[in-house]
């Protein structure tokens, strides 16, 4: 293997107040080909609110800009993220939701501010772990489907499309 050695660990948000440790979920990350830009989307539990944050670095990680918030709201929320340009997409569990939904976010200014939210999975259904995935003015979404009945463990996969259209 060649390469060269590991970088010191940079915090790129530090107010998280929580004491979730490893219940906490997963941050998403991706670093975009094009611009060379390094985007994360994650929960956290911040002393002016909670919800599903996003930064990103633009010197190959060394710093991560201040947090931009995508959606306050205090239910634990998966997250994913890609990045093409200067066009980010989020997708997220949605914080506020009595019943599991998935969110999408859109920034046309690689993720200084989000310009669109909206809901993405069916307000009737129970919606988790979203993936989500940009190709030019495509966004392709998959989240896991859950049954509204306890007693049922069955899960569908669930597919959407959409197109970003310019202003």
């Amino acid at each position: 293997m060649h390469g060269g050695p590991w970088q010191a660990p940079v915090v790129a948000d530090s107010t998280d107040g929580s004491r979730r440790g490893c219940s906490r979920p997963p941050p998403a990350i991706v670093a975009d080909a094009k611009s060379g830009y390094v985007h994360i989307a994650y929960f956290v539990e911040q002393p002016n609110g909670a919800g599903v944050f996003f930064a990103h670095s633009m010197d190959s990680a060394a710093t991560f800009h201040a947090p931009v918030p995508i959606v306050f709201g205090n239910n634990p929320s998966r997250v994913s993220i890609d990045a093409e340009g200067d066009r980010v997409v989020v997708a997220f569990e949605d914080p506020n939701a009595n019943q599991p939904l998935v969110g999408i976010s859109l920034s046309g200014t690689m993720g200084h501010i989000f310009e669109q939210r909206m809901l993405a999975s069916s307000p009737n259904g129970r919606a988790r772990q979203p993936v989500v995935r940009l190709d030019g003015d495509t966004i392709r979404l998959w989240w896991s489907e859950y049954s509204a009945n306890p007693t049922v463990s069955a899960t569908r996969s669930t597919y959407r499309t959409g197109y970003i259209q310019s202003r």
